[in-house]
């Protein structure tokens, strides 16, 4: 149901489903500003936070797939220079980041289907 707004905690957001990819990407990307507003008392970033890190902790990832997710969200730094970092290729790390966003996704997607506060 692409289009349909969905809350958690109070947060609304527009159209994207967590329960894909691309959109927990985009959430990855933001991390910084939703912990500088979480920092600054936004209880709905904080809400937010909360959920990603149950989601990753729910998600099983891989130790190297904690580890680009580190590098690349948390360190911004880039899949090259985590490449670099982790003993890799730049591929392999972009193998790593898409699959965790992947588990990522399942979690919320199975969130949304057993009415754990999500909709798709």
């Amino acid at each position: 149901m692409a289009g349909r707004p969905f809350t958690r905690g109070g947060f609304i957001i527009g159209v994207p489903k967590l329960s894909e990819p691309k959109q927990v990407r985009l959430l990855l990307s933001d991390i910084h500003a939703l912990q500088a507003r979480a920092n600054s008392g936004d209880y709905t970033a904080v809400d937010v936070l909360v959920d990603l890190g149950a989601a990753i902790k729910q998600a099983n990832l891989t130790r190297r797939q904690r580890e680009a997710l580190h590098y690349v969200y948390v360190r911004d730094m880039t899949q090259s220079a985590a490449a670099a970092e982790m003993g890799s290729r730049q591929q392999r790390v972009a193998d790593y980041v898409a699959g965790a966003e992947q588990k990522i996704a399942d979690v919320y997607y199975y969130w949304a289907g057993h009415k754990e506060g999500y909709d798709v």
